[in-house]
């Protein structure tokens, strides 16, 4: 309680953030034992909270009516025009050239197009900070020029999603298409909750958005396949299961599908590189 400044209302609570703790506790050294990885995980912040207050710093949302088929096609260039800035229709294989082969390693972090790492808060709105910061990578890598976007707007103006209840990144991608883009973080910018007053996004201003005109779901292929997009057109939206990663701490996580099963996504983030690194077991 003291190293987290953890303050609770009554004796009933106390006892059951107790509880909480337990049982996160059990998950650390289950998932400690078997992830086969270098990865490490610890009692934090997060140690006190139930399954359901996790899941709503999550947000990923595959289990609801809204999900569908994903679009084909993910644009790869950009260009103004007036108070709008698209990602064009142009073949994503012509994304970036390497010389030679894709390097062995790549951190998008290292070549400035990845603006730095943001809180969601109790908002489960990791669908938004997913899709939005791929958009804002793609324009980077384009125009050489990191401009944050409104994660905030989707959440408020997307109808197609849940809000601060959870989404999913294809409809988020169809929502800046079908709207002229996204206004900027400064322009717009992110509260954490959804606002009583519905979208603030105006017709007919004069705010410059950045948008999309295509996008794609890579066929599947495992980390290769996702090594070679990363590598050839940038930044992926992904979805993971994030159990347990609450209270990850460091290194490479390992593990096999009965603890951490890939069908069981629930949270989502941006793909910013790859490498490689030697497991516990060489």
């Amino acid at each position: 309680m003291r190293d987290h400044d953890k303050v609770y209302d009554s004796e009933d609570e106390l006892f059951q953030r107790n509880e909480n703790f337990i049982a996160n506790v059990d998950l650390v050294e289950d998932i400690s034992i078997a992830d086969r990885g270098t990865a490490r995980y610890g009692i934090n912040k997060f140690s006190d909270l139930s399954a359901e207050e996790l899941q709503q710093r999550a947000g990923l949302n595959l289990n609801w009516k809204g999900i569908r088929v994903l679009k084909d096609n993910f644009g790869s260039s950009l260009q103004e025009d007036n108070n709008r800035t698209e990602l064009e229709k142009q073949s994503v294989n012509t994304a970036i050239n390497w010389k030679k082969r894709e390097p062995k390693s790549l951190d998008w972090r290292d070549k400035g197009v990845i603006s730095k790492v943001k809180n969601q808060g109790r908002c489960s709105s990791c669908w938004a900070f997913s899709s939005v910061g791929v958009v804002e990578a793609m324009n980077a890598i384009a125009r050489n020029d990191l401009v944050e976007l409104s994660v905030q707007q989707l959440v408020d103006c997307d109808k197609s999603n849940e809000g601060c209840e959870g989404g999913i990144m294809d409809n988020a991608f169809d929502y800046i298409i079908q709207n002229g883009g996204v206004e900027s973080e400064g322009d717009y910018p992110y509260r954490g909750y959804q606002s009583d007053s519905g979208c603030k996004v105006n017709a007919g201003d004069t705010k410059t958005k950045y948008g999309l005109k295509k996008y794609t779901r890579i066929t599947k292929g495992g980390e290769e396949e996702m090594k070679k997009w990363v590598a050839q057109h940038g930044p992926l939206s992904v979805g993971i299961n994030a159990n347990g990663i609450f209270f990850y701490t460091g290194g490479i996580i390992d593990l096999n599908k009965v603890s951490c099963n890939p069908k069981d996504q629930n949270h989502a983030l941006i793909v910013v590189g790859y490498g490689e690194e030697k497991s516990r077991f060489g």
